[in-house]
């Protein structure tokens, strides 16, 4: 795996407002639709179903800035952003 790439629009040490909520003691599951097919219904509609009930932290990103919210329900463990600075996110992932 190489260095993440540019954030585009992201300001590094801008996370969402929800970041500090975060628990520390649940893993971290990052679901992305993607910025190409933008569709919440393929990936995180069934994404957030399965792992709603999970003792784990979800994280998702709508792929689009200008859609940060979702057109249905989550879960009480999931977090939505439209897109996120991944290097925030994945601490020691490379720079």
């Amino acid at each position: 795996m190489g260095a993440l790439t540019p954030s585009g629009g992201i300001r590094p040490g801008h996370p969402p407002v929800w970041w500090p909520d975060l628990p520390a003691d649940r893993p971290i599951v990052h679901v992305t639709q993607g910025t190409l097919n933008v569709d919440p219904d393929d990936l995180l509609r069934p994404a957030l179903a399965a792992l709603g009930r999970q003792p784990v932290s979800i994280v998702a990103a709508t792929g689009r800035a200008d859609a940060p919210e979702l057109p249905f329900p989550v879960p009480p463990n999931a977090y939505v952003a439209g897109l996120l600075d991944y290097r925030e996110l994945l601490p020691g992932s490379g720079r």
